[in-house]
């Protein structure tokens, strides 16, 4: 959950790769959390990273 908020603060800051990292290790640690896993798809997509977008 810490990890997850970490994103969403990244996020927030227009720091999207930050975002990412922080996320996939919330995802590392449970596959459980939707928002998560849109929310990495979202920021993957900001920065015009669409392979990323893709695995993600």
């Amino acid at each position: 959950m810490l990890y997850t908020t970490g994103g969403d603060i990244y996020k927030r800051l227009c720091k999207y790769d930050e975002a990412v990292s922080y996320w996939n290790k919330a995802l590392s640690i449970s596959d459980k959390y939707c928002d998560t896993m849109f929310s990495t798809a979202f920021c993957c997509q900001k920065p015009g990273n669409y392979d990323e977008e893709i695995q993600a």
